[in-house]
């Protein structure tokens, strides 16, 4: 009976190995670089799901482990990208088309649904959402001084390509929230937030 072929593995998978490409790293520094990096556009891993990738990505000899002594700190397991692991991610990366994104929005959920709660209370929610996603648009532009102070290395340059996408979807995001949060004031008959009058600024900062 002919061996059943390994099943293809996900894009979670090669997520991780993309990571491996680009350095040497241990189970946990690829948790702390992934933080940094993809989970703003495309996945945050759990600890537990890190580990998971890696052992798989071994089991298929697209990356290699091997231990390293640490002083203070019991050793470590730090894992390096193989050839075939290479040319594995190089096929995936280079496929026809990307597979269909999939978002999950509970802030536009919660707005379709708006009319089974307080209006009040979802523009409370809104104002919240706004304000978390202004931080985070601060976060963006200070990867963006970051990453183009040296952006002829090629791995700077492609960072800050998706900083970039991060900053206009984010800018995007807020200029929406600011505009359902007047129309569901408007609609409803809302006081405005007394908030702005303080500082002197209007919804559009």
């Amino acid at each position: 009976m002919p061996e059943t072929p390994p099943r293809p593995l996900p894009g979670t998978a090669f997520a991780m190995l993309g990571l491996v490409a680009l350095c040497d790293v241990s189970g946990y520094e690829l948790k702390q670089f992934a933080d940094r990096s993809i989970s703003h556009f495309y996945w945050s891993p759990a600890k537990s799901q890190v580990y998971a990738e890696l052992r798989r990505l071994e089991e298929r000899g697209y990356v290699s482990a091997h231990e390293v002594e640490q002083d203070t700190r019991p050793d470590k397991r730090v894992y390096r990208i193989t050839g075939s692991g290479r040319a594995a991610l190089r096929e995936w990366l280079e496929a026809e088309a990307p597979e269909e994104d999939v978002t999950r929005n509970p802030t536009v959920l919660r707005v379709f649904l708006g009319q089974n709660m307080a209006p009040e209370r979802l523009v409370s929610q809104l104002r919240q959402k706004r304000d978390r996603e202004r931080n985070k648009l601060a976060y963006f532009q200070e990867l963006h001084g970051q990453f183009s102070q040296n952006d002829s290395v090629d791995r700077e340059f492609f960072a800050l390509m998706t900083v970039n996408a991060g900053s206009t979807l984010t800018s995007a995001t807020i200029r929406w929230l600011e505009e359902t949060i007047r129309e569901i004031e408007n609609r409803h008959a809302l006081p405005r937030e007394q908030r702005d009058a303080k500082r002197g600024i209007g919804d559009n900062h």
